[in-house]
């Protein structure tokens, strides 16, 4: 599957995956923040999966990211999920995808990775039609199913 080069972009996520919550994130990191997680995971480039007791977020390049820190934060304990739960480094984990799927199932809502990853495809579409050049034939920007992924 492709990926976005760069920094994962917390604002993106949300916007794209989580319209209902932009400038309310927080609602995110209190029952969504498995999905937000696997979201960056599948969209960007070097993304570990990591989890706590109550929370799930990504690490890339040095920073941990969820919905209310979505620039990065370079200590665990500045997640201001976290710092609000009193977790940090000791009580947190990276996890590979089968895991982490099995954890929030046991731990928190199931997590079904088909429909995240449908939704994943969609935004890869919509994502497509809009970075399409401007001088690109018309169905060049429509049919986006026999680019290179």
């Amino acid at each position: 599957m492709r990926k976005l080069p760069g920094k994962i972009d917390g604002r993106l996520i949300t916007k794209e995956f989580f319209p209902n919550a932009v400038g309310y994130e927080r609602i995110i990191n209190c029952g969504d923040c498995y999905r937000w997680a696997y979201i960056a995971y599948k969209l960007y480039e070097g993304v570990e999966l990591w989890s706590n007791d109550s929370h799930a977020f990504p690490y890339q390049r040095g920073r941990f990211f969820d919905s209310e820190s979505p620039q990065g934060e370079k200590s665990l304990e500045d997640l201001v999920c976290n710092e609000s739960c009193g977790l940090g480094v000791d009580d947190s984990w990276a996890q590979g995808v089968d895991e982490f799927e099995s954890f929030w199932a046991d731990n928190g809502d199931f997590i079904d990775r088909e429909d995240l990853d449908r939704e994943i495809r969609n935004f890869w579409r919509r994502y497509t039609r809009k970075n399409a050049p401007k001088n690109a034939p018309k169905n060049a920007r429509k049919n986006t199913r026999n680019r290179p992924s």
